[in-house]
């Protein structure tokens, strides 16, 4: 996104936003991934149980770094399909689908570029981050787009 000074420069500061605001951006995929997915968390269904919906934001912080770090510069395709099929298998393997993971993205893309737009210092900041949240949501969502999602 924009590969000049004022780029860069608007490219930092959304990325300081999505680090020194992290915990927010992460509290909007807590609060729309029940919302979005009910009873997601019930006893049998993906999220149940507090060590599995606890592992499962913690992927989600990581995701927010890797999203933050290709804001800063401005890499919008910064992932491979190699690495994308793994980190589908990584929620697979938790039994997450990855397209609750991919609308938690969202969310948090949402959150982030919210905070962007009320930046006192660079209110124009916010669509650096756009792409890297994008990016990694189709990558969760793999080739075939959406996976249909089955709770008990």
């Amino acid at each position: 996104w924009k590969q000049t000074e004022e780029g860069a420069a608007l490219r930092r500061v959304q990325a300081d936003l999505m680090r020194e605001f992290s915990g927010s951006i992460i509290e909007a995929a807590r609060d729309m991934v029940p919302k979005a997915f009910p009873g997601i968390g019930a006893e049998g269904n993906p999220l149940h149980g507090e060590r599995r919906n606890d592992a499962f934001y913690e992927e989600l912080e990581e995701l927010l770094r890797l999203c933050q770090y290709a804001t800063a510069i401005g890499a919008p395709s910064f992932t491979d399909p190699e690495a994308a099929s793994e980190l589908r298998d990584l929620f697979r393997e938790l039994n997450i689908p990855p397209i609750v993971a991919a609308e938690a993205l969202r969310a948090m893309q949402k959150r982030a570029c919210f905070l962007g737009q009320m930046s006192r210092e660079a209110p124009n900041c916010w669509p650096a981050c756009i792409a890297p949240f994008e990016r990694v949501a189709a990558d969760l969502e793999g080739p075939g787009g959406e996976e249909a999602i089955v709770l008990d």
